[in-house]
């Protein structure tokens, strides 16, 4: 969120979005059910009607080489804070994960000896 003082921002919800050539999957909890929606204009305008109100919930959108770019400016232009995501660099995070964790006896060697 450049130019913004992210250290004062609450957030009611967290929507999470993975983006698809056709499709949208919309998902507003851990747990609840995922709202599939048109990748289309029209069908993106209806589903941000139903979103929570602007500013209240950080919308993260998942980075598909394009297909997300109608996505959010539309979402930027009803006034919703949008972060867009790599999902690649998860991919990278997850495969390392267990490699970050030191035991106390090993803190200088983050990377197990090969």
């Amino acid at each position: 969120m450049q130019g913004r003082d992210t250290s004062k921002m609450n957030f009611d919800h967290f929507i999470g979005i993975e983006v698809a050539k056709a499709k949208l999957d919309i998902s507003k909890a851990i747990d609840g059910p995922v709202l599939k929606v048109a990748n289309e204009p029209s069908a993106i305008k209806a589903m941000i009607k139903e979103l929570p109100r602007p500013k209240s919930a950080l919308v993260v959108v998942e980075a598909t080489g394009g297909h997300e770019k109608t996505l959010v400016i539309e979402l930027v232009q009803a006034g919703h804070i949008v972060s867009v995501v790599n999902p690649k660099v998860f991919a990278i995070r997850s495969t390392w994960r267990p490699y970050w964790r030191c035991d106390s006896t090993r803190r200088s060697e983050p990377f197990p000896s090969v």
